[in-house]
C-alpha cells in the first residue's frame, strides 16, 4: 500500500496549483509522484489506468467545484440547481475516465516499454484537446494556465497555446522522474534546456506599444450588488449616473456588464421593454439616448437581450450618437443556462446561437465576447481589442471570478491583443496584449480607465 503514497502526493500537488493556492510552480514536478508510480515494475495496466484516473478525477473536481456555489436557479430547470451536485461530479467522473484513465493505460502499455518524456507530453496534450468537447470547450482546468503568474513562462502561449504548454510542463515532469529512477543526466539537462527556452522567448517578447500605434481612452464598469437588487430603480439610477460622469472624461469606449438594465430588446434595435413593463425601462433608455447624443464621440458597448423574429439572443449593443448601430450575438451558447441540455429543459425559453461577429469603432475591429465565450477557444479575426460582458455574479464563489480572470490574461498574451472585461461581481479590467493588468476594480462599484495603445 506504500506505493499508493506517491499518487496521493500528486493530488496533493496539483491542489495546489489551483486557484485558492495559485502555487503555479508545483505543476512542474506535481507529476512526478504519480509517473513514478507508473513506472513501479509492479504497477498492472489496469491499476495504472484506474489510479491514473483517479487522480485526474479529483484534480478536476477541485477545479469545478466552486461552480457548485449557483445561486440562482431561474434561468434552468430547478431541478438541475437542486441536483448541481450530482451533475458536476458526473462531468468530472467522464472527463476523468476519459482524459487521466487513456493516459494511465497508455502509460501502462506503452510508457515502461519505452521512455520517451515527449511522447507523454503529446498524448497529454491530445486528450487535454479532444476533451473540450465533452466541457463544451471550456478550458478550466487546462495545465498550461497554472503558469499566468510567471510572465517569461506563459509568453510561450502565443506559439504553442495553453494546451502546448500543458505538454511542456508534463514533459518536464517526465524528466524528471526518468532521472530520479535512471540517474541518466540527458533528462536533466532536456528539462535545464525546455526552462533556458522558455525564459529566453520570454525575456525577447515585443513590447506593449507596436511601432505604428494610436491611443484611445477605454472605461469599464464594475458593478457588485445583490442580485436581487440589481434591477431596483436606486441602482439603475446610480448607474445612469456614473454613466455621465464618466462621460466627462471623454473617453473613445464605454463599456457596460452583461444585463446592467432591466429590458429586453425588440425587433430591429428599435425599442426596449423589460421583461415586465415599467416606466422605469423607457426612462432609462430614453436617458441612455439622449447622454448617447450629448457625446457622440463616445461609443457605449452594453449587454441586453435581443428578441427578434421570435428568435432570443444575449448580445452586446452598439449605442453611438443615441443610434444603435450595430449588435454582437453571442454565437457559443452556455449549456444548462442559455441552451437545453440533454433532458435538461430551460425554463425561460432556450436563446439562439448568433454568428461570429466584429464590431467596428472608429475604425477600430473589436471582437465582442458575452460571458463564458471568454474561457473558450475563438479567432480574434485581426481585432485589435477583445471587449467581454459577463457577470460573475451568479456565483457565491470568488473562485469563478478568479478563474475566468486568469484565462482572460492567458487570452491576452496567446492573441496579443488587449481585453477588456466589464463585469458583475468580480474581474473588470484592462489586460493589456502581455498580460498586464493594466487596471481592475478596487471598489463594489466604479468605472476603470485606461489609455492603451493599438497597431494602427
Amino acid at each position: 500500500m506504500k506505493k499508493y503514497i506517491l499518487p496521493i502526493l500528486s493530488i496533493l500537488l496539483l491542489l495546489g496549483t489551483l486557484p485558492f493556492c495559485d502555487l503555479g510552480f508545483i505543476a512542474w514536478f506535481a507529476l512526478v509522484p504519480l509517473l513514478l508510480f507508473l513506472y513501479n515494475k509492479s504497477t498492472k495496466n489496469f491499476e495504472a489506468a484506474l489510479v491514473s484516473g483517479m487522480v485526474f478525477f479529483l484534480y478536476i473536481l477541485g477545479v469545478l467545484w466552486p461552480l457548485t456555489t449557483v445561486n440562482v436557479w431561474w434561468w434552468s430547470n430547478p431541478s438541475l440547481y437542486t441536483h448541481r451536485y450530482f451533475f458536476i461530479i458526473l462531468i468530472v467522473l467522464i472527463t476523468s475516465i476519459y482524459s487521466g484513465g487513456v493516459f494511465g493505460a497508455f502509460f501502462g502499455w506503452w510508457g515502461k516499454k519505452n521512455n520517451n518524456p515527449f511522447l507523454l507530453g503529446i498524448i497529454w496534450s491530445i486528450l487535454e484537446l479532444i476533451r473540450l468537447p465533452f466541457v463544451s470547450q471550456f478550458e478550466w482546468g487546462i495545465l498550461g494556465y497554472t503558469q499566468h503568474s510567471y510572465p517569461q513562462i506563459i509568453s510561450i502561449v502565443h506559439l504553442i497555446g495553453p494546451i502546448g504548454l500543458s505538454g511542456l510542463i508534463v514533459l518536464t515532469n517526465g524528466c524528471l522522474a526518468l532521472f530520479l529512477l535512471k540517474k541518466d543526466k540527458k533528462y536533466f539537462f532536456i528539462t535545464g534546456a525546455i526552462f533556458i527556452t522558455l525564459f529566453t522567448y520570454g525575456y525577447f517578447q515585443e513590447n506593449d506599444l507596436p511601432n505604428n500605434s494610436r491611443t484611445i481612452l477605454v472605461s469599464s464598469l464594475h458593478v457588485e450588488k445583490e442580485i436581487k437588487d440589481f434591477y431596483s430603480e436606486d441602482v439603475v439610477t446610480d448607474t445612469i449616473n456614473l454613466i455621465k460622469q464618466e462621460l466627462h472624461k471623454k473617453p473613445d469606449i464605454i463599456v457596460l456588464p452583461e444585463n446592467i438594465f432591466p429590458f429586453l430588446i425588440f425587433g430591429d434595435n428599435s425599442f426596449p421593454i423589460s421583461y415586465t413593463t415599467s416606466p422605469l425601462v423607457s426612462r432609462t433608455f430614453d436617458t441612455l439616448i439622449d447622454i448617447s447624443i450629448q457625446y457622440p464621440d463616445t461609443t457605449i458597448l452594453f449587454g441586453a437581450h435581443h428578441q427578434r423574429k421570435g428568435n432570443l439572443f444575449n448580445t452586446i449593443q452598439q449605442l453611438s450618437g443615441g443610434v444603435l448601430v450595430d449588435t454582437y450575438q453571442k454565437n457559443r451558447l452556455m449549456p444548462f443556462g442559455e441552451k437545453n441540455f440533454l433532458f435538461l429543459q430551460n425554463q425561460t425559453g432556450k436563446m439562439t446561437n448568433g454568428k461570429d461577429h466584429v464590431l467596428t469603432i472608429h475604425d477600430i475591429h473589436i471582437k465582442p465576447l458575452v460571458c463564458s465565450e471568454i474561457i473558450q477557444p475563438f479567432n480574434t479575426h485581426n481585432s485589435s481589442i477583445i471587449i467581454q460582458v459577463g457577470n460573475e455574479e451568479i456565483f457565491d464563489s470568488p473562485l469563478v471570478a478568479k478563474e475566468n480572470m486568469i484565462i482572460s490574461k492567458v487570452k491576452a498574451i496567446q492573441h496579443k491583443i488587449f481585453i477588456i472585461r466589464s463585469t458583475k461581481g468580480g474581474g473588470t479590467s484592462i489586460i493589456s496584449s502581455s498580460g498586464k493588468i493594466l487596471t481592475k476594480e478596487t471598489i463594489s462599484t466604479e468605472f476603470i480607465s485606461h489609455n492603451i495603445s493599438i497597431p494602427q
